[in-house]
């Protein structure tokens, strides 16, 4: 029982946390503040989600930065990405869209957010976790129990109270109504005290943020303008290539040409010379025969005169 109210304290506590850093972060990137999140109370449950998974499921790797790293980036983005897709099917709705992002999957996951979370998860279990775990741990259990009861009822209100107004049917309840109001004041008087201290730090960083933007924008035009003239010289060269394989085409036919006559004429060369060859063995032939019959008519006359004589 204490281990199981130990881990569902995380949830909230994760959640709140979560919360923090999204009031922080979109206090700094847009200079205002912004009550982020799908409920109306100060936490995102995504976060509480996800960081629930790190500490369950890695608690087991923690020595392991790699594995840590790894199974922190591929936890939060299904997360992420889950939740992102349930929200949008069930009410159309994108509490967050990464199209813009390279290397996103229909605007609910991106591999720059991914690495985010990797490192946030990281210094979580590495840093965040130990001290939370052992405040957790020295809460009694008697107020833990309570704690999380209400916090389990107000939970589970915010939820409805979000759900009818998504589906605008919250002034139907006025119970649902107050205390969605309730919550939504709350949670603005603790992300406006929160801001309160990011505030200055956003008025020192604002040239920062305003020259860092310039420089994205600056860098995206030059990109651009890169591609387009990558695109232009690439088809100078087609065009080039083309031209001279065209000329190289037409220099290998003329040659082609030149020694097929020349192997058609040597084969006619050699196809007279072998008549005169073979004309001239068949006068050698019949002058051969000639000289035979003479030879023979001599010995013949030979032996006749031997004969006579004896």
């Amino acid at each position: 029982m204490t281990e199981f109210l130990d881990v569902y304290s995380y949830f909230y506590i994760y959640a709140f946390i979560g919360w923090c850093v999204e009031v922080i972060y979109h206090g700094i990137m847009k200079n205002e503040f912004v009550n982020r999140g799908f409920l109306s109370g100060p936490i995102c449950p995504v976060y509480g989600i996800g960081f629930y998974g790190i500490v369950v499921l890695l608690t087991p790797v923690i020595d392991n930065f790699a594995e840590l790293f790894l199974g922190s980036m591929l936890i939060t983005t299904t997360v992420e990405l889950v939740a992102g897709f349930i929200l949008y099917k069930l009410f159309g709705l994108r509490w967050w869209d990464y199209s813009s992002d390279k290397l996103n999957l229909g605007g609910y996951i991106c591999l720059r957010f991914s690495i985010y979370w990797g490192i946030a998860g990281s210094f979580a279990m590495l840093a965040v976790h130990p001290v939370v775990s052992s405040f957790v741990v020295w809460v009694p259990t008697v107020i833990k129990l309570i704690t999380l009861g209400v916090l389990s009822v107000v939970f589970i209100l915010d939820i409805i109270a979000t759900v009818l107004t998504v589906l605008k049917l919250k002034e139907k309840i006025t119970l649902v109504e107050e205390a969605s109001d309730e919550l939504r004041a709350v949670s603005d008087r603790i992300g406006i005290k929160l801001y309160g201290h990011v505030e200055p730090v956003v008025k020192r960083t604002a040239p920062v943020i305003e020259g860092y933007g310039e420089i994205k924008d600056l860098y995206a035009k030059n990109k651009a303008e890169e591609k387009e003239l990558y695109l232009k010289h690439r088809a100078q060269e087609k065009a080039l290539y083309d031209k001279l394989m065209a000329q190289e085409k037409l220099k290998i036919e003329a040659d082609k040409n030149r020694l097929t006559e020349k192997i058609s004429n040597t084969l006619s060369s050699i196809s007279k010379r072998e008549h005169i060859v073979w004309k001239r063995i068949n006068n050698y032939e019949e002058k051969h025969d000639v000289l035979l019959k003479y030879i023979s008519e001599l010995k013949d006359k030979n032996r006749s005169e031997e004969d006579n004589g004896k």
